[in-house]
Formats: C-alpha cells, sequence, structure tokens
C-alpha cells in the first residue's frame, strides 16, 4: 500500500482546529518526494515521518531559528522540508536495509566444461 497521508492527517498531527489546505497538502507531497529519494516504494509505515517532516516545515513558514519574547527565548528548526538523520535510518530499516550482511571475498569455482 502506497503511503499517501494528506493535508486533513497532517491537521490531525499537529492537533490544530484550522489548517491552510493547500500548503499542507504541498508539504505533504513534498515530504513524501524527500522521502521516496531515499526510499522507494515507502513502507506504509513511513507515514509518521512523512507527517513529522511536514509538520516541521509547517510550524515553521518563516524559516526563523531564533525567537525571544521578554526574558524567554526559543530555539526553532530550521525551516523547510528536510529529514533528521535518525528519521534516514528509520526509513532505510522500515524497507529493510541497514542490517547486518556479508560479502563473500573469495572467487567463485570455475568448472570445468570438458
Amino acid at each position: 500500500m502506497a503511503v499517501e497521508p494528506d493535508a486533513a492527517d497532517l491537521q490531525t498531527y499537529l492537533g490544530v482546529d484550522d489548517i491552510d489546505e493547500p500548503r499542507a497538502a504541498m508539504l505533504v507531497g513534498q515530504a513524501v518526494a524527500l522521502c521516496e529519494s531515499y526510499v522507494s516504494p515507502l513502507p506504509e509505515e513511513a507515514e509518521g515521518i512523512v507527517l513529522a517532516a511536514a509538520a516541521r516545515a509547517y510550524a515553521n513558514p518563516t524559516f526563523m531559528r531564533q525567537t525571544m519574547e521578554g526574558p524567554y527565548q526559543a530555539t526553532l528548526s530550521k525551516g523547510g522540508v528536510y529529514l533528521e538523520a535518525g528519521e534516514r535510518m528509520t526509513l532505510r530499516r522500515m524497507a529493510g536495509g541497514g542490517g547486518a550482511f556479508s560479502v563473500s571475498l573469495l572467487p567463485t569455482p570455475v568448472e570445468d566444461e570438458s
């Protein structure tokens, strides 16, 4: 089954009552495309990673890094749709990659054809 979250899924993920649907749909589409650049086809379980990437971009549309309000200061994530290193590793693991493996370095014996 293909991973196809939409603006309503992002709204639920963010826990907000109102959402800019065209913008949310665009960001979810960008997040799906970004995830598919690492793993294609996306496993069904990857929907959370797609929504996390889209949510970061939706929550910080001005790409602000820091803000101060009175004596309080907050550092925000960078803007735009991106994947954290752990999310990239999780995507690969969900797709069956990233495990231990072995490669034989010995030559394959050749059968005599006579």
